[in-house]
């Protein structure tokens, strides 16, 4: 799920509708720091972050009634506490299924994943303390989001792509929110196509966001024609200070892959990433 520079945050199953198992690894010493196993039958993990600064792992569950819950994983111990109650009022149980970190307060958001068809509406995404165990709706984001991202100063970016109707190609397109007061800001167009993935690099101001194919040609209600029937997707490096694609990285087969899944990571000390690499066997490195 993430890592780091000591510990890693591993979420698996051992079998097919099993039970979950949360594993805190020390890297260091190569030894299993701590286990919490999540029973099939009281939860299903959806989503989840590692938050390097504050050494603390944050999980999206949804428990009875499929009610949406914040399980904190302490790294240092390997432990986890017990799950945050996160739905705030007026947002209905299992709504989210995208969780970001604050780096900076520690804060986690969630937001709500788009489904397999272009859609509208949108969501009032909750603002979980994992201290005070509290949880406050924050403004509103897009009920059609492929992810989201904190940049660690103060801004949510949420990726969309919402048309009004099936037959339209969509364009991704990034919305900040101020984390404070849910105030959303300019929104900034990426590319034609609907978009899969979104990491952001707070320390350089850019956010990547990865595609399943180039850009082609979009037809009414045929989708978009793409020439080249060997295609692979593509990771657009966008500015967020101007809202300009400054790179466009080639030679990724990013699938399925969403924003749920953490798909694509940012080292902004290097300006290093990483993503899925072809047939989910390999990790693919990057540098943007």
């Amino acid at each position: 799920m993430g890592a780091t520079a000591d510990r890693v945050l591993l979420v698996h199953r051992r079998a097919e509708g099993g039970d979950v198992r949360v594993e805190t690894w020390n890297t260091g010493t190569d030894t299993l720091t701590g286990v919490t196993t999540l029973p099939a039958d009281e939860y299903t993990y959806v989503s989840g972050r590692v938050d390097d600064v504050h050494g603390k792992g944050a999980l999206l569950l949804h428990g009875s009634g499929n009610a949406d819950l914040v399980l904190p994983v302490d790294l240092g111990t390997g432990t986890a506490g017990e799950p945050i109650p996160a739905d705030p009022a007026g947002v209905a149980a299992g709504t989210y299924s995208l969780l970001t970190v604050d780096t900076r307060s520690g804060d986690v958001f969630l937001a709500k994943a788009a489904g397999p068809f272009n859609c509208l509406g949108s969501v009032t995404p909750a603002r979980v303390d994992l201290t005070a165990r509290t949880v406050t709706g924050l403004g509103s984001t897009s009920g059609c989001s492929h992810g989201i991202a904190s940049d660690g100063t103060g801004s949510l970016f949420n990726l969309s792509a919402t048309v009004i109707s099936v037959n339209v190609v969509p364009t991704g397109v990034l919305t900040p929110v101020d984390e404070t007061t849910g105030a959303a800001g300019d929104v900034v167009s990426v590319r034609l196509g609907k978009p899969s993935a979104l990491a952001v690099d707070g320390v350089h101001g850019i956010a990547v966001v990865s595609y399943p194919t180039p850009e082609g040609q979009p037809y009414f209600g045929a989708g978009m024609w793409v020439p080249d029937n060997n295609a692979t997707g593509q990771l657009a490096v966008v500015d967020l200070g101007s809202g300009a694609v400054i790179r466009t990285l080639t030679g990724f087969v990013v699938g399925g892959h969403g924003g749920a899944e953490n798909a694509v990571q940012l080292d902004p000390r290097t300006r290093t990433g990483w993503t899925y690499g072809p047939n989910d066997q390999q990790i693919q490195q990057f540098s943007y």
